[in-house]
């Protein structure tokens, strides 16, 4: 009797890994999005903050950023989206290439003793 033992399961890489990836890719791209779409919200604010010293009311500080952290934490979100999608790319290919690679190896229970004598071939 024979039977075959996927070696891959041992060697390869795990469906999970490609599909972990683009699920945090998605993810990302999804946080990215509401931390972009609230800054733009809220850009219509004024967001400059100025300030006068009390020593002397001539001074004025203003600390005018227009973008300010949701749109930094926002693009960094998405940047890292970018960076998993990369991944899930490269995963998917190696899975793809090492699964169509995999070899199987067949292993013989009860195998016959003696060796075993073949027919001549005799063409078609």
């Amino acid at each position: 009797m024979a039977y075959q033992k996927d070696m891959a399961q041992k060697q390869g890489m795990r469906k999970r890994w490609p599909i972990l990836m683009f699920c945090l890719a998605i993810f990302f791209f999804i946080i990215g999005g509401i931390l972009i779409g609230i800054w733009a919200q809220n850009s219509a604010k004024d967001q400059c903050v100025s300030s006068t010293n009390d020593f002397n009311n001539d001074i004025t500080y203003s600390n005018c950023s227009p973008k300010g952290a949701l749109w930094d934490t926002g693009i960094a979100c998405i940047a890292v989206g970018v960076i998993f999608k990369l991944a899930f790319w490269v995963t998917l290919i190696v899975w793809c290439v090492s699964r169509r690679s995999a070899r199987r190896a067949v292993y013989y229970n009860n195998a016959p003793a003696g060796p075993q004598q073949y027919e001549p071939y005799r063409g078609a």
